[in-house]
């Protein structure tokens, strides 16, 4: 599979990693049978897609789940920026620097590598926290979007991530775009929900 190909599914994966509202709004909350699933079937939402627009085409995906954790234990696991090569398979390294607020990405799949620097900026909302996050350097510079956490009740919250990305062109086949996004995605997001939940687990026993 062609570099730069390769190099847009790292992207995704990395933007999700990680998992808003951007174009598209929270549309599984406004579909009762969709968030119905979320809640008792641990579904998954994703979507990825492509339009056309002034500057060239714009990519966005987005997903959200639910994590059976408190929010404000989701949310410094999220911060742990250090620890996700050892959950996320793609990523190799993510040095995070506290006085600058950068993460330093460098993933790689099947040979292909990626680097990057995210900056990130973290709020408090009436009903959790939202992170904010841009490509400032490296690979896909301009590409941001969010992680919003919502705390739903005392041991479950509501995690939606997003990412956009404006090029002259996108250079994905309609096959990755049908299809290899969103599974990427879609594994971003499990790993992510999972490894939060077995560090949850983890906590209780102490």
């Amino acid at each position: 599979m062609p570099l730069r190909v390769m190099s847009k599914i790292i992207f995704v994966s990395l933007s999700l990693t990680g998992f808003i509202f951007a174009d598209l709004g929270p549309f599984w909350k406004t579909k009762p049978e969709v968030y119905k699933k979320m809640r008792e079937d641990r579904y998954v939402v994703v979507s990825a897609h492509s339009n056309d627009v002034d500057k060239g085409k714009k990519l966005t995906v987005i997903s959200a789940g639910i994590i059976h954790a408190p929010e404000d234990f989701t949310h410094q696991q999220i911060l742990d920026f250090k620890e996700y090569p050892n959950f996320l398979s793609y990523i190799l390294e993510s040095p995070y620097d506290p006085t600058t607020r950068n993460i330093f990405f460098h993933g790689a799949v099947l040979g292909y590598h990626v680097h990057m620097t995210i900056h990130v900026d973290s709020e408090k909302t009436d009903t959790g926290d939202l992170i904010n996050w841009k490509s400032i350097e490296g690979s896909y510079v301009g590409m941001q979007g969010t992680i919003k956490e919502e705390s739903l009740d005392s041991s479950h919250t509501e995690i939606s991530l997003d990412s956009a990305y404006v090029g002259k062109s996108l250079g994905i086949p309609a096959f990755i775009l049908d299809w290899g996004l969103e599974f990427a995605a879609q594994r971003t997001a499990s790993g992510m929900r999972s490894h939060i939940e077995s560090e949850w687990e983890k906590s209780k026993k102490h």
